[in-house]
């Protein structure tokens, strides 16, 4: 975050560790510029896509490779 704030002092990051499903998605993401997904699952993952999709919010992924 601190590269990010050196490129831009007046960004704002928010970090949410919470479990993504139907009922909490929306208010998650609500009010967001950018979405950056870290989750461990796809069911989570084309869940957050999808709500980000229909709320016309960027949405990125990214996760380990095997």
């Amino acid at each position: 975050m601190n590269k990010l704030r050196t490129i831009n002092s007046e960004i704002c990051i928010l970090a949410d560790v919470h479990d993504v499903n139907q009922s909490n998605v929306v208010p998650l993401v609500k009010g967001a510029n950018l979405v950056l997904d870290g989750t461990d699952n796809a069911a989570a993952r084309l869940l957050l896509s999808d709500v980000c999709f229909r709320q016309r919010i960027p949405f990125l992924y990214g996760g380990p490779r095997e």
